[in-house]
C-alpha cells in the first residue's frame, strides 16, 4: 500500500481523486482567468452604477471627462432620448454616432425640463444643457 503524497492540507478533500479535486477554492472559483473577470465585471458595475448616480445628483462635474459625460447624460434625457447613450464612457456614442452637436438634434417631445423635474444643478442652468 502507498502511502499518498503529501498537500498543503491533508484533509480528505484534498486527497486526489475523480470526483473530489484537489484544490477546492478553483472548484469553486473556477480557473483564475474567470475569477478574474468575474472581479473585473463586478468593478465595472459599480464603476457604472456610481457615475450614473453621481450625474443624478447636484453634484457638479470637476473633471473635464466627468463633463462630458455628465453634459451628455442630461442631453439625452432633457434634450433627445434617442441620442448620447454612454453613461461612463463616450466611446459607444462615438462608434455609433449618437454623439451629435446639441444644434443638430431637435428637441424631443417626450423630453423632461431641468427647471421641471427639480434636477437642475446649481452654477448651471437649462438653457447652458438643453438649447
Amino acid at each position: 500500500m502507498t502511502r499518498p503524497t503529501w498537500t498543503p492540507c491533508s484533509c480528505a478533500h484534498a486527497r486526489s481523486s475523480p470526483e473530489r479535486p484537489r484544490r477546492p477554492c478553483r472548484a469553486l472559483l473556477g480557473p483564475p482567468s474567470a475569477a478574474t473577470a468575474a472581479l473585473c465585471a463586478g468593478v465595472g458595475v459599480l464603476a457604472y452604477d456610481w457615475t450614473h448616480f453621481l450625474i443624478h445628483t447636484r453634484v457638479p462635474p470637476r473633471t473635464a471627462y466627468y463633463r462630458r459625460i455628465w453634459r451628455g447624460h442630461r442631453l439625452h434625457h432633457y434634450r433627445n432620448e434617442r441620442y448620447w447613450l454612454g453613461v461612463t464612457s463616450p466611446l459607444g456614442d462615438l462608434a455609433l454616432r449618437t454623439n451629435p452637436p446639441r444644434d443638430a438634434v431637435e428637441l424631443s417631445p417626450t423630453a423632461r425640463g431641468l427647471a421641471a423635474s427639480g434636477l437642475a444643478t446649481p452654477g448651471f442652468t437649462a438653457a447652458a444643457v438643453v438649447r
